[in-house]
């Protein structure tokens, strides 16, 4: 089988260079190419000689970003898709320039099983599908880490020019990513999306990084509860915001990211200094922080319909720091991380006080156990290479 990755990424440099060139609402999403990058390098583990990839460069558009056109089709290692960067026209350049490159990496492995994986659904990427399936016998894999239908509730976008393509984009989107041959969810609910098509869950990634810490070995170093994230109202950080500022012990709490909470965070921080807002960091020093701090707290509210199609990146990355984390029960974790997590039970805002105030108070020793017994879970199960080697062994059958 031969494989072409079609996904996101920037080098953590580029991010910084690109960040500094876009303003606050284009900031380049790091989960996002860090999915991307785990798909790749688990195909790159498991069949390297017989994988490729091209990327998309995560950067906003012109004018939140000030790059009028993409023209570097390779930096280091990594091959790039061009395009130009204004509306409509980067939607058009990017669809065409993938047909013509995916044409000639079929044409270059003519004979052989072609499967193109696409590791995020995104119309400009699954407009190539059609035109390819006419020229070539090749097969397309879309991961969906999220669905069209709610990629668009984070925020209240009822007075933007943008809201009025919002339901052309999501009808569009869902009926385009229907060529696809085989879907890989983030939760076993979004098969109602795609009906009759062959699937696989994978909730998410953890990095290979086994480096050995035993529990002796782990000492935590601060009083600190963590969030590192969208930070969006939406998301129950305002919840979180109001339940810890109820809070009376002498913790703090370490706020990571942006969003339209970002303003209400600053002024919070300047009325109780526990709060800490560290802005947007490089994913090595939040990775770093996380395994500082004591909890780490994920508030997103659960009875929304949409977190039934949802896994937060940040759990398996949070759950691989070591940390123990405290999490809402959101309906797309599956059962076998009922021991792995603490939950939130009561999701108002004193009952997440009572949930911080109880769990950052536990025994240090009980938390070092249940964070390393999690970590090692999340590690040896949930790693790119062994979800990637069993998802090649499902389509090598499947397609």
């Amino acid at each position: 089988m031969k494989v072409l990755v079609v996904g996101t990424y920037l080098d953590e440099n580029l991010i910084e260079r690109y960040n500094n060139l876009s303003k606050s609402d284009s900031k380049i999403s790091v989960a996002a190419i860090k999915y991307s990058k785990f798909i790749y390098d688990g195909f790159i583990d498991n069949i390297s000689e017989d994988t490729d990839q091209i990327f998309l460069p995560s950067i906003g558009m012109y004018p939140s970003c000030k790059v009028f056109y993409w023209s570097k089709g390779k930096i280091s290692n990594i091959k790039y898709i061009k395009f130009i960067n204004i509306i409509f026209f980067k939607q058009l350049s990017i669809c065409f320039y993938l047909i013509y490159k995916i044409s000639l990496w079929a044409f270059k492995n003519r004979g052989k099983q072609r499967v193109v994986i696409f590791t995020f659904l995104y119309i400009p990427f699954q407009f190539s599908i059609p035109f390819i399936k006419f020229l070539n016998k090749v097969k397309f894999v879309s991961f969906v880490p999220d669905l069209p239908e709610y990629g668009f509730t984070y925020t209240d976008n009822k007075k933007t020019l943008k809201s009025l393509f919002i339901p052309l984009y999501v009808k569009l989107s869902s009926w385009i990513s229907s060529f696809s041959d085989f879907f890989v969810f983030i939760t076993d609910h979004m098969k109602v999306f795609f009906p009759n098509k062959d699937y696989w869950v994978i909730e998410g990634f953890t990095d290979c990084d086994k480096t050995d810490i035993t529990t002796q070995e782990i000492v935590i170093e601060s009083n600190a509860l963590m969030y590192s994230g969208a930070l969006y109202e939406k998301f129950g950080i305002d919840n979180l915001l109001q339940a810890y500022q109820k809070t009376t012990d002498d913790s703090e709490l370490w706020l990571f990211g942006s969003g339209d909470m970002v303003e209400k965070i600053i002024k919070a921080s300047k009325h109780d200094n526990r709060i800490k807002y560290f802005g947007v960091k490089s994913n090595s020093y939040v990775r770093d922080m996380q395994k500082k701090a004591k909890i780490l707290i994920n508030p997103r509210f659960s009875n929304e319909e949409y977190t039934k199609y949802s896994f937060p990146s940040k759990l398996l990355e949070y759950l691989s720091s070591g940390t123990p984390v405290l999490t809402t029960r959101l309906k797309g974790i599956p059962s076998e991380y009922n021991d792995k997590f603490y939950f939130i039970t009561d999701e108002s805002v004193d009952g997440m006080r009572m949930a911080i105030t109880t769990h950052i108070n536990k025994d240090k020793r009980e938390l070092v156990l249940f964070g390393e017994n999690a970590r090692k879970f999340a590690l040896d199960n949930k790693n790119y290479k062994i979800q990637i080697k069993n998802l090649i062994k499902v389509i090598s059958k499947k397609l």
